[in-house]
């Protein structure tokens, strides 16, 4: 088999798309979690885990490894941030750079040459092959190249949502927009040959360390509002 990364003939892991941390709010008691589609014909499922599929080396699914385990400690207070609140902004600032834009490359990426159902919407084109490049020499890029816009959700205050949903394109400001949805965060992925200008990059991880999320609730977001609904009247959610 064909490591999707380096290319190279060896064993595959089954690897994770979404790093299997962020799946962590999702389980119950007994380590399932419910897979809710708002389609019509689709039935919901209970997982013990997060989506994966044979993808990438051992080499390969360590060096990722490294990346997510770094985020993993941002997300979880493992890692000592400056943090200050400003209306409906939080700002951090610490944050190591290359690493943490290499975990939200990763994910794109990973995203875009999946063969699983959830992702069939990913289709990064002539951009794949970049980012696999950059990937693979733990090359971060500017920031300002497919960079990442991050709104932080809530359902009520102080409640964030356990909500994993099919990643989507969409146009803004002209330019293509990956959107996802997981760990309690929308991640807006800007993937075009211009670089990003204001107010975007104003607001992306900059290369100091410091990011900027936007603290938005679910009701606020058309297209979660209108998945919540949807599944809702059809009794999909569990």
């Amino acid at each position: 088999m064909i490591c999707a990364l380096c290319l190279q003939p060896r064993a595959l892991r089954r690897s994770h798309i979404i790093p299997e941390f962020m799946y962590n709010a999702l389980y119950d008691d007994k380590h399932r979690f419910w897979c809710v589609s708002a389609e019509v014909d689709s039935r919901n499922e209970l997982k013990q885990k997060g989506e994966r599929e044979e993808l990438l080396c051992d080499q390969c699914e360590g060096r990722f490894a490294r990346h997510e385990r770094y985020a993993s400690l941002v997300h979880n207070g493992g890692i000592p941030l400056d943090a200050k609140r400003e209306g409906s902004l939080i700002i951090l600032d610490g944050i190591n750079y290359t690493t943490y834009k290499l975990f939200q490359l990763s994910v794109l990426w990973r995203a875009s040459v999946s063969r699983l159902p959830l992702f069939e919407r990913v289709d990064l084109g002539p951009h794949e092959e970049i980012l696999r490049r950059q990937l693979l020499n733990d090359d971060a890029g500017k920031p300002t190249r497919y960079g990442c816009v991050m709104f932080g959700l809530t359902m009520t205050p102080g409640e964030t949502p356990a909500l994993i949903m099919q990643p989507t394109r969409v146009r803004s400001s002209g330019i293509n927009t990956y959107k996802f949805v997981f760990g309690g965060i929308v991640w807006n992925f800007f993937v075009d040959k211009q670089e990003l200008g204001y107010p975007f990059n104003h607001i992306m991880l900059s290369e100091s360390g410091k990011l900027v999320l936007q603290i938005r609730a679910v009701h606020e977001m058309e297209d979660l509002r209108k998945f919540l609904k949807i599944a809702g009247s059809r009794g999909k959610l569990p």
